[in-house]
């Protein structure tokens, strides 16, 4: 049984890193983020692959790396008021220049848009969906 999958754009995951935030400790980097499995997650093996990578990749410069949980907006929030030395993922825009150091993207799992097989759509961009409630 094979079904048609679209990819209609990649998630793009972004380290955000305050220019001027608190004083890091050595060695030490405090993340804030959220729970958006599978990507992260405080009750997944690691904490998911999304924090997996950022966790390694500190390791690798000598930084040990913590993850702090909590809403959105407070993830947001606390690490624009300098609570955290950073929080993800994000997706990027270029307003976030303004108040963090962004990092490149890393991988993330690219989004799919299915429909039902006995059904026909016929579309060339996202545009062309508009019609169809999703």
């Amino acid at each position: 049984m094979s079904q048609k999958r679209c990819k209609i754009f990649p998630l793009i995951f972004t380290l955000l890193l305050l220019t001027s935030g608190p004083a890091i400790s050595e060695n030490f980097l405090s993340f804030a983020t959220l729970e958006w499995e599978p990507y992260i997650g405080k009750n997944l093996p690691n904490q998911g692959y999304v924090a997996e990578i950022v966790k390694l990749a500190y390791e690798k410069a000598g930084y040990r790396v913590e993850y702090k949980f909590m809403p959105w907006a407070r993830v947001v929030m606390m690490t624009k008021n300098g609570k955290f030395d950073g929080y993800l993922p994000e997706y990027y825009a270029e307003e976030l220049r303004e108040n963090f150091l962004v990092s490149d993207p890393f991988p993330g799992g690219p989004l799919g848009l299915f429909k039902r097989k006995n059904e026909t759509i016929v579309y060339k961009t996202i545009q062309d969906l508009k019609p169809y409630k999703i």
